[in-house]
Formats: C-alpha cells, structure tokens, sequence
C-alpha cells in the first residue's frame, strides 16, 4: 500500500482489560509455507507459565494460583495482484492449577481485505470475532469477583469498511470508514444482559503532507452507544459521541520519532436529557522515539468519556498513559521496562479509580523460529469507592514457536 498507511497508524493503548498485563512479543522471524497457489501459511504456537498472586483483584479475598496458558495460532495470507486477503485464527486455552473454577477457553478469528483499486483509490475491509471470558474481578465482576462462581463470558464482533482516496503521496489525501463492533455476554444473563451493547462509528480524516512522510491531519468522529436491553425504570444509557481532532503522522521508519498525534475536544449526549453530558479536551497521542537502532522509547497517552463496565454512574472519564523502553542488549537478547498509569474518574456517582502498573520483561531469541520471554507486572489501583482497590503481582516463563 506504500510508505504511508493506508490505515493510520494510531498506537492503541495497553488498557485495564482482562489481565490488564504487560505482553510479550516474541521477535521470531517466521518463514511461511507457500503452496503452489501461492498462499502463504503461518502456524504457531505459544507455551506460557504463570504465577498470579491475586487472581480475582480482590482486597481481602487473595486468591493465589499458577497456572499455563497454551495458544496455537495460523495466519493465511493470499496476494492476487493489487488486492491482499488475510485470515487469522487463534485459541487460548487457560489452566489454573488452583483455581480450576477460573478456567477457559478462548476463541478468535479474523478476515481482512485490502485492496488498492486504482493509484488513487483503496479499500480495506475488515471483520473479526471471539468468543471470550471475562475473569472474576475484571470488568463487569470488578470489586465482586468473589460473587460470581466462574468467569463471566461473552461474544464480540467487529467490522470495518475505510475508504481512502489520493494518492499515497499526494499533497492530500481522505479516509472514510464506518465500524460496527457488539458485545453480548452468554452467561449470568440475568445481571449481564444490561450490559449489552452496540456500537456504530463513522469516521473521516484528511491528511495534508507538510513534508516527505510527515502530515498534518484532521478528523471527525461520530460514535453511537446502544444498550440491547433497559433496566426498568432507569434513565437510557443511549448516548452518542462526537469527536473533533487535530494533529500529525509521522510514518518514515528511519525518522527519529514516528507515530500519531491528535488533539482536540469530545462531546457525549444521552439520548434522554437528564443525564450529565460530557464536554471536554480529548487527545490520542502515540508515538516512538527511535534513540539508536537496537533501542527505542514508546509513549502513549489519551483522554475520553467512555461507557462504564458497569451500570452505576453516566460515563467515565479516562486518562491513560503508558511509557516503555525497548532495548536489545546484544543480537538475541532484550528487555522491556513499562509503566502504564489509569485514572477513572465517573460521573453520576461518587467514584475516582486510580491503576499504576510497573512491569519488566526480558527475551532470548534462541533460533529464527524459537523465543523464550520472562516478565513480571506489578499492579496497584486505589479507589474511593469500596471493594475496589487491589495488589497484584503476576510472573510469566513462555516459548513462542513458529516456522
């Protein structure tokens, strides 16, 4: 698709989800299978040990366990002519050696379509699906993991359709897309079921070249919220969101500092009016700072009004940053430093929630093929809200395996 991405090459943030944890990406350098056709497959596989000194994230309740998680994953990709179709699937399989309650068995597939039409003309489709859990004492279950007698699950979708029109090193280029992604969780439906949601974005971005690989941009964002099912006798938590950025990206892979900037301002309406709406500064930074070729700093950081987890309060007001340095110490050795900060601070109820992470983790690139990585993440959230806060220190071993 050219130096310039025809995607913007926004850098998500590592969020407080389900094991809010500091991955490790092996450096394996796969050689895929071509067959005859010309289709290229890539199998691999993931071995990680752990330890989790509080499973459940719990104040009183420390639920201390080991543990292997087992991820055997393909990847299939075909290229006829100007057009790339791409397949993916992945399972990961959890086992707790005390905490058999907690186990799980996780589903993810995907399918993608990129394909350039013309020198000025592209589009990209995407569609992607898991059937996943949802561990006591995240999300939904947060502060009362100890209520629920095995790990809450659910299924998600998302598809995306984004146009872009000029060329890819025009003065000026657009991208439009339109997104659909749900969640629905499939157990505990009696408490779950208001927690059910979809969501429609449509998005539009003009990118200007203000110079060789760097462009100036600007962006406008509608997001809409809908819950499957009302609580009787609650307001709607219906709301839709708008958003206005300006910024920069900076694609070049010898530049110094690569990644995306926007900044600008967010407003969130709820379809019944005697909710608070949100009115506030907005940003969505990402960016790397390339300080030699074997080492490398990774700063992100963001703000928005995003729905609760859960069905108390309007909207959360999150302020994410994360900070990492990526160093290899010599050909097949590295480490990684993070530090990732959350603050959630909740409209309608009497809530502040403040996450710190610190993690390290270290890989050794055995062979082409075979990488082993150990990591540890320290968590600590307070809270003023009660049963929130939590310690946790989480040890991984894994072996990444591929052709």
């Amino acid at each position: 698709m050219g130096a310039k991405s025809f995607v913007s090459g926004r850098v998500a943030l590592l969020t407080a989800l389900v094991g809010a944890s500091f991955n490790v990406h092996s450096a394996v350098q796969p050689q895929p299978y071509v067959t005859d056709s010309g289709v290229e497959l890539e199998p691999w596989l993931k071995v990680t040990g752990i330890h989790d000194d509080n499973l459940l994230r719990s104040q009183t309740n420390k639920l201390s366990t080991s543990g292997t998680f087992i991820e055997p994953g393909v990847k299939v990709r075909l290229n006829p002519g100007s057009a790339q179709f791409n397949l993916g699937y992945r399972l990961n399989r959890g086992d707790y050696y005390q905490s058999k309650v907690d186990n799980f068995t996780d589903h993810f597939g995907d399918v993608g379509l990129q394909w350039e039409i013309t020198r000025r003309n592209r589009l990209s489709l995407v569609y992607d699906f898991s059937k996943r859990h949802e561990g006591r004492g995240y999300g939904f279950s947060e502060g009362r993991g100890e209520l629920f007698d095995k790990p809450l699950t659910y299924d998600r979708n998302n598809a995306e359709a984004i146009y872009g029109f000029g060329g890819v090193d025009a003065a000026g280029r657009l991208e439009l897309s339109v997104r659909y992604r749900d969640k629905k969780y499939t157990n505990f439906e009696e408490v779950t079921q208001f927690q059910n949601l979809k969501e429609m974005r449509y998005r539009g971005t003009f990118f200007y070249q203000m110079a060789p690989k760097t462009d100036l941009l600007f962006e406008i964002i509608r997001n809409d919220s809908r819950y499957d099912v009302q609580r009787p006798d609650f307001l709607s938590r219906d709301n839709d969101d708008y958003f206005g950025y300006v910024g920069a990206s900076m694609t070049s892979d010898s530049a110094q500092v690569v990644g995306d900037i926007r900044l600008g301002y967010q407003n969130k309406r709820f379809k019944q009016g005697n909710r608070d709406k949100f009115n506030d500064f907005s940003w969505d930074v990402g960016l790397t700072w390339n300080l030699k070729t074997y080492s490398r700093i990774e700063l992100s950081t963001s703000q928005r009004a995003k729905n609760p987890n859960q069905e108390t309060g309007n909207y959360v007001k999150q302020t994410l940053g994360r900070v990492a340095w990526r160093h290899a110490w010599v050909e097949r050795f590295s480490s990684t430093l993070e530090y990732y900060h959350a603050n959630d601070d909740y409209n309608g109820i009497v809530r502040n929630d403040k996450l710190n992470q610190y993690g390290v983790s270290f890989e050794y690139d055995m062979r082409r093929w075979l990488s082993f990585a150990v990591g540890y993440v320290h968590g600590d959230k307070t809270s003023n809200a009660e049963g929130i806060g939590f310690k946790q220190n989480r040890y991984t071993l894994s072996v990444h395996v591929t052709l």
